[in-house]
């Protein structure tokens, strides 16, 4: 049983990752910025397995999707730590929102809707602000020289990278909670 339940993981994991790649690709279709991010659904399938396996789904899931990113996507890599920063390391740290796992399957199985939205909401942004947070490092150490005169580094890259990255939270928690609270067996395994 322990092997089928390993089995499971990795193909879940896999195929969500995949899935969120292509929301990602689709979603750029709509919109890019210059120096890479738009608003995307690429973020919801990582959460997704997150909140069903935990941490541990959520970091491989989002490595995988930042791995996706980085050789099939298009990428905009001005140097190798940059790109580590914003799509390796940016995309894993999404799967940090799998500290809520057990509480929004609990929340689900005991039909408490409220609760499960409450926590689904925490996971998205946590994941997504940890997700801005390394956006933002990159872009003050990489993309400083892109900065419009007299305005600070720092809050020229919060700017930048929220502009995206706070209307893909929103959109995340809203589509993931609407799912689940829809369709709970996303999330719950028996």
């Amino acid at each position: 049983m322990k092997v089928n339940q390993r089995l499971l993981f990795l193909v879940e994991v896999a195929m969500l990752s995949a899935l969120a790649f292509l929301l990602d690709l689709l979603s750029g279709v709509i919109g890019k910025l210059p120096q890479g991010g738009s608003i995307s659904l690429g973020m919801i399938p990582v959460f997704i397995i997150a909140f069903r396996w935990g941490v541990k789904g959520g970091l491989l899931s989002g490595l995988l999707f930042g791995l996706l990113q980085a050789f099939l996507g298009s990428p905009y890599i001005i140097h190798p730590v940059q790109g580590f920063l914003d799509y390796y390391l940016a995309f894993t740290v999404i799967g940090l929102s799998g500290i809520f796992f057990k509480k929004i399957q609990t929340s689900l199985l005991d039909k408490k809707q409220k609760m499960a939205i409450l926590y689904i909401t925490l996971g998205t942004l946590l994941g997504g602000i940890l997700r801005l947070t390394i956006h933002v490092l990159a872009g003050v150490f990489f993309f400083a020289s892109l900065t419009p005169e007299g305005t600070p580094v720092l809050i020229y890259s919060i700017g930048y990278n929220a502009s995206y990255m706070i209307p893909t939270i929103i959109v995340s928690a809203i589509v993931v909670s609407f799912l689940l609270i829809t369709a709970p067996r996303l999330v719950t395994r028996k």
